[in-house]
């Protein structure tokens, strides 16, 4: 928000009051399942009043904005959900995505591509030296690619590689039987929980290189968050990471092709070793102040 305020506009917080009663001349969406989420006993209520905020948006030639963030909700998809999505599609007027690969549930001439802000900013002052081994940071979910992670670490060719997973586990993801030797081998580490920031940026910093298996991948805040501490990441080869690839450079992202085996590990960490790198990469292109600009631009767009 502070963003778009240097850049010239008024934001307000949303409240379900402001929304279906205030003043406004954009309503821009990030995720609009989250507007249904909560007890279910609520959601009902939260759906009516979505839908009510959508309609009079339309009705009063309110710009509605939605920036698209992932493939599919990340939460429990309810009946809710589907209708507030539904409708949030069909009263979306300009949509923002955050690389040029990404696509919109309704397909428009009036999308515009603002870049994910990086995150400089959050990086503390005093961090570690880079240590020799992988991570992999963030919730683990079955399109995250954990299991795929592991059995390459524990049953491919690398036995230099050393691996960390830091993040809340869902029950079920991962196999008991694959758990219990991830457990027992020296060269995994298992933090099965959510981590302040300052331990986070302790763990990216003193990686080698960060390593995302994702078996989708839209966009990821998480290689942002990554390559704003000067490290490397490994991803398999999709149009988005192939596009930040050619954006930040192949010695910042390195991509593998297909299904990540032990093989395919070890040819990526090769490759992360050979490249000789500046300290971070040029993130000019993704400054806070660039977005802000850019989403305001989309805000007043005369398309």
């Amino acid at each position: 928000m502070t963003a778009v305020s240097r850049a010239g506009v008024d934001p307000l917080t949303f409240t379900w009051g402001r929304a279906l009663l205030g003043q406004y001349d954009v309503l821009h969406l990030h995720w609009p399942d989250h507007l249904v989420s909560g007890v279910a006993a609520r959601r009902f209520v939260k759906a009516i009043a979505a839908i009510l905020i959508l309609l009079r948006a339309r009705l009063l030639n309110i710009r509605v904005v939605r920036t698209v963030h992932n493939e599919n909700p990340h939460g429990e998809s309810t009946s809710a959900v589907r209708i507030v999505l539904r409708l949030a599609d069909w009263a979306t007027t300009h949509w923002i995505v955050m690389s040029p690969t990404s696509e919109t549930p309704r397909p428009t001439r009036r999308t515009f591509l603002v870049r994910h802000g990086h995150y400089l900013s959050e990086v503390p002052d005093q961090l570690p030296e880079q240590g020799d081994g992988l991570l992999y940071f963030g919730p683990i979910q079955p399109y995250k690619g954990v299991e795929a992670l592991l059995r390459a670490v524990l049953e491919g060719p690398v036995p230099r590689a050393t691996l960390t997973v830091v993040g809340r586990l869902d029950s079920g993801v991962l196999p008991a039987a694959l758990l219990e030797r991830a457990r027992q081998s020296a060269r995994v580490e298992l933090r099965f929980e959510h981590v302040s920031a300052g331990d986070l940026s302790h763990a990216i910093a003193s990686s080698a290189a960060v390593i995302l298996p994702y078996t989708r991948f839209t966009n990821s805040g998480a290689m942002i968050l990554a390559l704003s501490h000067g490290r490397p990441v490994i991803a398999p080869e999709t149009p988005v990471t192939r596009w930040l690839s050619e954006e930040f450079g192949p010695e910042w992202v390195v991509t593998y092709s297909g299904m990540l085996t032990g093989a395919k590990l070890s040819e990526s960490l090769a490759a992360v070793e050979s490249f000789c790198r500046a300290q971070r990469p040029d993130m000019s292109a993704w400054a806070w102040d660039a977005v802000g600009r850019e989403t305001v631009q989309v805000y007043v767009s005369k398309a």
